[in-house]
């Protein structure tokens, strides 16, 4: 049985130090130049401002999915609470068990009662959640660029 829930970021920091190296593997690009060294103090940071929104998924109690979520109120509008998701995901063998939606259900109810108005997700072009996006309301309102230096 799959769990679904908001939990501290300091509860499954440890575990999420193991899915964040398996999710930086199949996600990352350029990783011969951006190596992967999660900011730990600054999470917590986050978390005990009440800046953080994380909810995960636990299949007999271990952690095989996450949502974080940064909350603040938008530089340009700064009478308005966004949320701009920070990582998502869900280990390949839980992935078709519409585990990415509860995450993201579970932030959304969590992120309504901190009173954001605006969630803003993002994904790699390799990795396309449209699905999960359309099922839950989004549209897409932007595209993203990069250039490495």
């Amino acid at each position: 049985m799959i769990k679904v829930q908001i939990e501290k970021f300091a509860d499954f920091m440890e575990e999420f130090d193991q899915l964040c190296k398996q999710h930086w593997h199949e996600v990352a690009r350029n990783r011969e130049i951006i190596p992967l060294s999660p900011d730990y103090n600054q999470y917590l940071k986050l978390d005990e401002m009440g800046m953080l929104c994380c909810s995960t998924a636990r299949d007999k109690g271990k952690l095989i999915g996450y949502c974080i979520n940064i909350i603040t109120p938008h530089m340009h509008y700064s009478k308005t609470i966004f949320a701009l998701n920070d990582l998502l995901f869900v280990t390949r063998s839980k992935r078709g068990f519409f585990v990415g939606t509860e995450l993201l259900k579970k932030a959304i109810d969590e992120m309504k009662k901190r009173n954001v108005k605006v969630f803003h997700m993002h994904a790699k072009i390799a990795h396309d959640i449209k699905p999960i996006m359309k099922r839950l309301d989004f549209i897409g309102i932007e595209t993203i660029y990069e250039k490495v230096l």
